[in-house]
């Protein structure tokens, strides 16, 4: 059986964009913090390259120690994996029509009303 060379996995940036967090989160687990070979001082400079804007300003200060690296993660995954504030974005970022008069046809447009 030939070997396949996958193209290699990059971490995603996360700045802090709701919307974005839970691919951020999910890689981030895969990649980094289930990889055994890595210590969590690897995983700490992991998840500071990773982070921008706000989110690396939460953690910047940090020292990085063994440690902190799970104080840093606990701190992100409290702040922006919030599963509130996700469906929130998600809901906003839907545009659904506006219905201003109760009619059939106006109930029927947002029944049938696809996220694209």
């Amino acid at each position: 059986m030939p070997k396949i060379k996958l193209p290699t996995i990059q971490i995603p940036k996360f700045g802090g964009q709701i919307a974005e967090v839970k691919h951020f989160h999910d890689n981030f687990i895969s990649l980094i913090i289930n990889n055994q070979a890595l210590d969590n001082v690897k995983k700490f400079h992991y998840i500071l390259s990773s982070v921008t804007n706000e989110v690396h300003q939460q953690i910047q200060n940090l020292p990085v120690t063994q440690q902190n690296f799970h104080v840093a993660w606990t701190l992100l995954c409290d702040r922006y994996n919030n599963v509130r504030l996700i469906a929130a974005a998600h809901v906003k970022s839907l545009s659904l029509p506006v219905i201003n008069k109760e009619s059939a046809t106006d109930l029927r447009t947002l029944i049938n009303f696809k996220v694209i």
